[in-house]
């Protein structure tokens, strides 16, 4: 540390240790966007900076529960492979950088001259997850779609629970409703083609499943998974197999009508 000194003010050194602390992160309360349950987090952030993720104690669903995938969320996010600009690939295979006026400007071209020489159905939209939980998002996307004249559109709904929107439309009218089944009071809980280890239980909405298996279990309660291959959660001692061959899940619905 530098004091001023007796002579003209010069500063003389003095030597002692001094602690300047740094002020304290900021706690944030937020959620993870990657699944159902939305597991309560908190973030530590520092300026625009998140430096830490930790699930929520507090939170009065998840209650400290959160799964790898939205803790893993930080280190995806400043991982230095990350692309955070917009790239283009020229003709011999390598990668020019774009500022993004010019690059949407490149796309809305690009886009544009595919439908007009091939028509609207030339065209198609894919948006990931998170998409499902930004309330921004979804508009925007909807939005484009309707500019563009898209009329298919995928997602990963599309890829894995298609069928469970085809079953809500049917049976209640809307593909908007999911019950959600009641583990904490069921005798029998049969699942089919799921592993909750991996997945967290889509559509289940409940955070951290495999414990709600295991209570449901140690009360007595039956667990049986239908699966053409072995799975994590039945060999964790939550369950039961029965492996069926691949393709033929339609003649074991049928036989259980």
């Amino acid at each position: 540390m530098l004091r001023p000194g007796g002579h003209g003010g010069s500063p003389v050194t003095e030597e002692r240790n001094v602690t300047i602390e740094a002020e304290p992160a900021t706690q944030v309360q937020t959620f993870c966007r990657v699944c159902e349950p939305s597991c309560g987090l908190v973030a530590e952030v520092e300026g625009l900076r998140i430096t830490a993720l930790r699930p929520d104690a507090a939170h009065p669903v998840t209650k400290g529960y959160a799964c790898h995938k939205g803790i893993a969320t930080l280190d995806i996010h400043h991982d230095p492979d990350r692309l955070d600009h917009p790239v283009r690939r020229e003709p011999d295979g390598s990668w020019t950088s774009l500022d993004w006026d010019g690059a949407l400007a490149e796309v809305a071209a690009r886009l544009a001259d595919v439908a007009e020489r091939h028509g609207p159905d030339a065209v198609s939209m894919y948006t990931g997850n998170p998409l499902a939980f930004n309330a921004l998002g979804q508009p925007a996307a909807a939005a484009l779609a309707s500019g563009l004249g898209i009329r298919r559109a995928f997602s990963s709904g599309t890829q894995d629970c298609a069928n469970k929107f085809t079953a809500s439309q049917a049976v209640f009218g809307t593909s908007l409703v999911h019950p959600i089944p009641d583990i904490a009071r069921t005798d029998l809980a049969l699942i089919v083609g799921g592993n909750p280890r991996v997945s967290q239980g889509s559509f289940i909405s409940q955070p951290n499943l495999a414990q709600e298996l295991r209570a449901a279990r140690a009360r007595g309660a039956r667990v049986v998974f239908v699966n053409p291959r072995r799975i994590e959660v039945p060999e964790r001692g939550l369950g039961e197999t029965v492996q069926i061959r691949p393709d033929s899940d339609l003649y074991f619905l049928a036989a259980l009508l």
